[in-house]
């Protein structure tokens, strides 16, 4: 085995070239100037140019804003943004193995869902359902439970109130009827009426 002789690119001092055979801020072969500048000696200032301290410490940096504090870019720009998407845009969905944003309407839209199948109760299954429709909206979420609420309470107000028109006028026909066959039992078109 033959071992290499110095020459060119074998047998120069540690440190005295860089990884690509040329010293910082030195020209290489092109006889362009380095893109990265050359340091300042031990003990000197950083250059005004931006790079990096001579002495050998990172460069420093400007503490971000706080957090929901504008940046100095703009409000809403970069680090301190609250994140939120404009008004009237839908959030990203969440992405595998993330949980998806809570819906704070959901839970009064499936008990507005069931109030509103449970006949006297479907005026208060209407409201809760467009209240749990009004908070999913504002979430930016859907919310088919209190959609379906409303339609279905909706409908069993509009049967209520009818059948509550209905008792009213029967109420109101009995009473006169009463009042002109006087109290006791009756036989009106073959159906019994009990008048007190």
């Amino acid at each position: 085995m033959t071992t290499p002789e110095p020459g060119p690119q074998h047998g120069r001092q540690p440190g005295s070239d860089d990884a690509h055979g040329s010293h910082a801020g030195s020209q290489p072969d092109g006889g362009q100037p380095s893109p990265y500048g050359r340091p300042a000696p031990h003990g000197q200032p950083a250059p005004a140019d931006g790079g990096p301290p001579a002495d050998g410490r990172p460069p420093s940096y400007a503490q971000p804003p706080a957090y929901g504090q504008p940046s100095a870019d703009g409000p809403g720009a970069g680090y301190g943004a609250t994140g939120a998407p404009p008004y009237g845009q839908q959030p990203y969905p969440a992405g595998p193995g993330q949980a998806a944003p809570a819906d704070p309407g959901r839970g009064l839209g499936i008990a507005g869902f069931v109030l509103a199948l449970l006949g006297p109760l479907t005026v208060v299954g209407l409201v809760v359902s467009i209240v749990a429709l009004i908070r999913s909206r504002k979430a930016g979420r859907g919310n088919g439970f209190a959609v379906a609420g409303i339609v279905l309470g909706a409908i069993g107000t509009v049967l209520l109130a009818v059948a509550a028109f209905a008792f009213v006028v029967g109420l109101n026909q009995y009473t006169e009827m009463c009042n002109d066959l006087g109290p006791g039992t009756h036989q009106v078109d073959g159906i019994s009426v009990y008048c007190q």
